[in-house]
């Protein structure tokens, strides 16, 4: 498979409140936020996702919202790929951080909150 990647302004919440993402990851950034990317499901072609930061997160659901509002859905295992992994790295370095700045975590982790 062939990834070309390409950042673009997602839909507004209206047009799009929910997404799922397969071969997912969630990754905490170094000022504690997390976020989730990974692979919307609703397209004929794979289309990379790197959500907005999570207000919340249900491990048992395995669903998030985020700061936009939008409802992220995650389905099947998370992501160990090249795919999933050029996905967060591009974000990321694309948002001024380094790949090695940012940690994956748990469902369980990402539902608890920083204190």
């Amino acid at each position: 498979m062939t990834l070309i990647l390409r950042y673009a302004a997602s839909p507004g919440i209206e047009a799009l409140p929910e997404v799922a993402l397969a071969r997912w990851r969630i990754v905490r950034l170094p000022d504690g936020g997390c976020h989730l990317v990974g692979f919307r499901t609703d397209t004929d072609r794979p289309k990379g996702r790197f959500s907005t930061r999570l207000e919340g997160f249900d491990p048992v659901g395995m669903a998030g919202v985020t700061s936009s509002g939008r409802v992220y859905r995650l389905v099947g295992p998370s992501g160990d790929g090249p795919d999933t992994q050029l996905v967060r790295d591009g974000w990321l370095v694309t948002c001024g951080l380094r790949p090695d700045e940012a940690t994956d975590v748990t469902p369980a982790d990402a539902a608890r909150p920083l204190n």
